[in-house]
């Protein structure tokens, strides 16, 4: 549990995700100015298998939400991030994507079937908690 700020501020500070999450080898800004219309960053994911994606900012209102495009493998994924506070020290993340496009990579196990439906578990992807990184 941690307040909206501390959570936002985790959140997005992008350069430090390979630190929260082995899934990343780096994340990097692409423009010299940041969380900007138009502004983008790329991540470079080792899982489930290696591949960079190119994140465009679309929207950022500090500290509420924040709306991205990400471009990999023949697809792009419109993202929403919300941070809701639920009491002074707890902060409700919500997220939500429009996947638009076919793979040109026959994407694995679990994740194919997250995104294509079939997954049998919550659909919901764990983070560390705040706690561990503020």
């Amino acid at each position: 549990a941690a307040p909206q700020e501390l959570v936002w501020r985790v959140f997005t500070d992008v350069e430090r995700w390979p630190l929260y999450s082995d899934m990343y080898e780096f994340v990097r800004w692409q423009t010299a100015e940041r969380w900007r219309l138009g502004t983008s960053f790329e991540g470079r994911m080792l899982w489930p298998f290696p591949l960079t994606m190119r994140y465009v900012i679309m929207d950022y209102r500090a500290p509420h939400e924040v709306r991205w495009l990400v471009h990999a493998i023949g697809i792009v994924i419109e993202r929403w991030t919300r941070f809701i506070p639920i009491g002074a020290d707890r902060t409700e993340i919500v997220t939500s994507a429009i996947f638009i496009g076919k793979s040109t990579e026959e994407i694995p196990g679990e994740v194919g079937d997250l995104l294509l439906g079939h997954a049998g578990g919550d659909g919901l992807i764990r983070i560390p908690s705040v706690d561990d990184v503020a």
